[in-house]
């Protein structure tokens, strides 16, 4: 028949998760509460996720891809990403994955240019969560923008109901939870 363009492309179950971790530089710390859609657990009695990707044969991700697929991972415990190498035609539709294959997270991590970005972006992030943190000490709310030109962040304060309308305020239950 006919494809079905409309449709999502899998009807495969998600899983998410919601991870508590530690940012820490020396002896300062920032606690993080991170969410995550997980694309597969690996069985047994504690399920391993598993981060899935596609990749066109001869591709290589690069530092960029490595670093931010390695980030993500870790910030919310998986160890292993399994990547589909594709091959095929597109034009005609007719591409296949031929070959699986598995990284683990710290394999990657092991070549020294992709560890010192990563370092790079977990120092920025930990700078970034502690500058934010103090500046909500003053301020109901505020928004972020980041200038990759210039390398500034700026924050401009903003009320709570401002943050509400314009859909980046905390829902109800949010504020329940966390008695705020």
């Amino acid at each position: 028949g006919r494809p079905d363009t409309d449709s999502p492309l899998s009807n495969r179950a998600t899983f998410e998760m919601m991870v508590r971790s530690d940012l820490v530089d020396g002896d300062n710390m920032i606690k993080l509460c991170c969410g995550a859609e997980i694309d597969a657990l690996r069985g047994g009695s504690n399920y391993e996720p598993i981060e899935l990707k596609t990749a066109w044969e001869g591709f290589k991700s690069g530092i960029v891809g490595n670093v931010r697929n390695v980030m993500r991972s870790e910030l919310v415990g998986v160890r292993s990403i399994v990547t589909g190498i594709k091959r095929g035609d597109i034009k005609n539709n007719d591409v296949v994955v031929h070959k699986v294959v598995e990284q683990k997270v710290a394999d990657i991590k092991l070549d020294k240019h992709i560890s010192e970005k990563i370092r790079q972006c977990y120092s920025f992030l930990f700078d970034f969560l502690s500058r934010l943190k103090k500046f909500l000490v003053g301020h109901e709310a505020c928004e972020v923008a980041f200038d990759p030109f210039l390398g500034e962040v700026t924050f401009k304060s903003i009320s709570r109901q401002e943050a509400n309308s314009n859909g980046n305020g905390d829902t109800d239950e949010f504020l329940t939870r966390f008695n705020i």
